[in-house]
């Protein structure tokens, strides 16, 4: 559908169907309150209000357009971020495929929602489980976007590694299960982290380091990273997954 997002009474709001194809996301495991995505259909209702807040929308203080008093509400829960992560992403797949920079207003509060660990991870479930999205993992990826992550490194770099590790082990339980669809969607999931990752490697310090840490505890040493290596004890990682994850690093460390 027509990914076109419209500002109507201060609100966005879209033009697209309310079904959209999206993919479990894997990464969604790691909330045990947040372990399934909700349907749209669940969520339509929550479509966010951008235009009406201002900069620190995510972290806790609500600061209203126009002079309004100043409200304190409790930080973005993970299904809001992936609220608000879905109306960012429309308004950033527009911009990508037109050739044009995300709008300022946008991308203030992309910045603000990367910023926190749970708005991360809304950003990212929304941003690489939706077929709708595929314009803005084209290069040259959108600076606007690039510099949010770079502006923040905690708690992305951990999330980008977590995306390229979790999608590449999920897609081969997908496959020994017998599901095409599943795969697939764990499959695109894995090429855009990646794309993502192979236009930070050398711009955001500690990228290559916690890439190369997951590779240590992956790739058969016995002295690999311990946190790595917990990490893939904890998901339950064989050695199949281990050296699907491994075949998956090597060539980005190998890239730069």
């Amino acid at each position: 559908g027509d990914p076109v997002s419209n500002r109507d009474n201060n609100k966005i709001t879209s033009n697209r169907p309310k079904t959209r194809m999206r993919f479990f996301h894997p990464i969604l495991l790691l909330s045990s309150s947040s372990a399934f995505l909700p349907t749209h259909s669940n969520r339509v209702h929550k479509r966010s209000n951008i235009n009406n807040y201002g900069q620190n929308a995510f972290t806790g203080t609500v600061r209203q357009v126009k002079s309004e008093p100043v409200e304190e509400t409790k930080p973005t829960s993970f299904e809001d971020a992936q609220v608000i992560g879905d109306d960012l992403a429309e308004i950033l797949t527009k911009s990508c495929a037109n050739g044009e920079p995300m709008p300022e207003e946008a991308t203030l509060l992309l910045r603000e929602l990367v910023s926190t660990t749970s708005g991360a991870r809304g950003w990212f479930v929304s941003l690489l489980t939706n077929m709708d999205y595929d314009p803005v993992f084209v290069k040259p990826i959108d600076e606007s976007f690039l510099s949010a992550l770079c502006d923040n490194p905690e708690p992305n770099i951990k999330l980008m590694t977590m995306n390229v590790a979790m999608s590449t082990a999920t897609e081969l339980t997908h496959l020994a299960n017998g599901n095409e669809d599943l795969a697939a969607g764990s499959r695109m999931t894995a090429i855009r982290s990646t794309i993502l990752v192979e236009e930070l490697m050398e711009r955001l310090p500690g990228v290559r380091e916690t890439f190369e840490a997951l590779l240590s505890a992956v790739d058969g040493r016995e002295d690999g990273d311990k946190e790595w290596m917990k990490f893939c004890k904890k998901w339950g990682y064989g050695p199949e997954q281990k050296d699907a994850i491994r075949r998956a690093v090597e060539p980005l460390l190998a890239k730069n």
